[in-house]
């Protein structure tokens, strides 16, 4: 098994300094359009309009069936220990 040695000289090599700086400035942009989209209040806008959504599809759902068979979809008969069918 081999183990990992620096060079002899002790600087790194050169690919990573310039790696270090593109992830560098990488970070810098996605910060900066991060900071804009946070202050253009548009994803709090998509966070309302998903809970409004999901609002209407939970009233939907409920609305759907006779009343009641959201709550309960066991049967009486089961939830109350006397067994199915038979």
């Amino acid at each position: 098994m081999r183990s990992f040695r620096p060079p002899q000289g002790g600087s790194p090599p050169v690919p990573l300094p310039a790696l270090l700086h593109a992830t560098h400035l990488l970070g810098l942009a996605l910060g900066s359009a991060l900071g804009r989209l946070r202050e253009s209040g548009a994803a709090a806008a998509r966070m309302f309009e998903r809970a409004e959504e999901q609002a209407l599809l939970l009233r939907m759902t409920r609305d759907r069936g006779p009343k009641g068979a959201g709550v309960r979809a066991t049967p009486a008969r089961v939830r109350d220990g006397r067994g199915g069918r038979g």
